[in-house]
């Protein structure tokens, strides 16, 4: 039995504590249970200044959220028959050179083709610099030095991977991406409210995105359709974002083979499972199955998540560049779902064995440091922020303030090698010890 009475009142006071707590301009909330909206509202500001309230109709930028669209339109190509999930990469696109790698589009809507890792700073270069990637530019690195593992050995989120299944829609279809999703998947299921770049949304429609400088609201520029392409380019709103979820699980935007495609988890060549499907994460709420996805972009974090042995879907959408939305998500589904929440173990351990720990880190070309201070173990994340890790034993550690997320480390000999970053059974990064 779901928790839904009082909904209303719940949310409500959830997202003003989150607000509060971490700073944070506005969010749009929806829940909705069976197809059927059950709380649609927002909270805060989409804009400070000049004032403008955030509202269920406020939109937002998706970031990567963008991906499960993006693999929609690919496997109804499929359908189709116009491409096959296992046709080589080079098969598909412009390019000036034979490629000797047998990556697939399979590869690539999972995440295991074996992309290098470094790219990802190429496709988060701010777009006005003149360092973000173009499709030409993207096109001119697609050789066999692109790729530093074999297909189906690791899975390695990459942003990279979905720009290049952009590019591929746009040459099996002879549309633009944006026309493509535009013509035959955004009206198919009455999307009004969902654009392919900041420029296309109605002015007064779009939250500003923000960032915390000492204390302080500073806005962040949006990240142009060039920068984020079809791995993050869209835009959209809490109630789109339900009709959306409805129709994908409902069937009537793919077979049902397809679906089924898309929310299984993906078998890497040794065998082992991963928490990704093609476009989603899939992962657990409790006893409950997940199928989500997130995003940050810009000034912006999101996540909508689908339980489907309740038949419930819920969609936070900030204007904040702090990833805080999925922890906002879990909080009102958890509350639903009648699922406790995570609680930390702080189990004692000498500094000389955190020592193990310590080192540096590498995740998509970016240094994760990991220190030893007088609480114990920290790390510090690409955006600077510094999270204090309690031990649980076995080489797992969960974050103090958001005990969901731990940190697994494979120790060998005299320190550690890696380590795993999951949150509710999912997979989020994976990074290796440079020092």
């Amino acid at each position: 039995m779901l928790r839904l009475d009082n909904l209303t009142s719940f949310v409500d006071v959830s997202a003003e504590n989150t607000l509060r707590e971490h700073h944070i301009a506005g969010v749009s909330i929806s829940v909705s249970h069976r197809g059927d909206l059950v709380y649609a509202g927002g909270h805060g500001y989409a804009h400070l200044t000049p004032p403008n309230k955030a509202s269920a109709s406020t939109v937002y930028s998706l970031g990567s959220m963008t991906k499960q669209f993006t693999a929609v339109a690919l496997l109804q190509l499929a359908e189709k028959g116009l491409i096959g999930l296992d046709d080589p990469l080079g098969s598909l696109l412009p390019l000036n050179n034979e490629l000797m790698t047998h990556a697939s589009v399979r590869d690539l809507l999972a995440h295991t083709s074996g992309i290098r890792g470094d790219l990802e700073r190429l496709m988060l270069a701010d777009s006005r610099s003149g360092g973000a990637i173009s499709g030409e530019a993207a096109l001119a690195l697609v050789t066999d030095d692109l790729f530093d593992a074999q297909p189906g050995a690791v899975w390695r989120y990459s942003n990279f991977g979905y720009h290049l299944l952009g590019i591929a829609i746009e040459e099996i279809t002879g549309e633009s991406y944006a026309d493509y999703l535009a013509n035959h998947i955004l009206p198919a299921v009455r999307l009004s409210s969902t654009w392919y770049g900041a420029d296309a949304v109605p002015q007064g429609l779009l939250a500003q995105g923000y960032t915390d400088r000492n204390g302080d609201f500073a806005s962040v520029d949006i990240p142009t359709s060039i920068q984020t392409f079809s791995s993050g380019g869209l835009f959209s709103n809490v109630l789109d974002l339900q009709r959306w979820t409805a129709a994908l699980h409902q069937g009537r935007l793919l077979s049902a083979e397809s679906y089924q495609l898309m929310t299984t988890p993906t078998l890497l060549s040794s065998g082992q499972q991963t928490s990704y499907g093609l476009g989603f994460f899939l992962g657990r709420c409790g006893e409950y199955r997940e199928i989500g996805h997130d995003g940050t972009s810009g000034g912006y974090s999101v996540q909508s998540a689908y339980y489907p042995d309740a038949e419930l879907s819920v969609v936070v959408l900030m204007n904040c560049e702090k990833h805080e939305a999925e922890r906002l998500e879990k909080t009102i589904s958890r509350h639903i779902l009648d699922v406790k929440e995570t609680v930390a173990e702080d189990v004692q351990i000498s500094k000389i064995e955190l020592a193990k720990y310590a080192g540096i880190y590498l995740h998509n070309g970016l240094e994760i440091p990991v220190e030893v201070n007088g609480l114990g173990l920290t790390i510090a994340t690409p955006s600077q922020r510094v999270s204090q890790l309690l031990y649980q034993g076995q080489g797992v550690f969960a974050q103090n303030d958001d005990p969901a997320i731990r940190f697994e480390f494979t120790v060998h000999a005299s320190h550690a090698d890696s380590f795993v970053v999951s949150r509710e059974g999912k997979t989020i990064a994976i990074a290796r010890r440079l020092s």
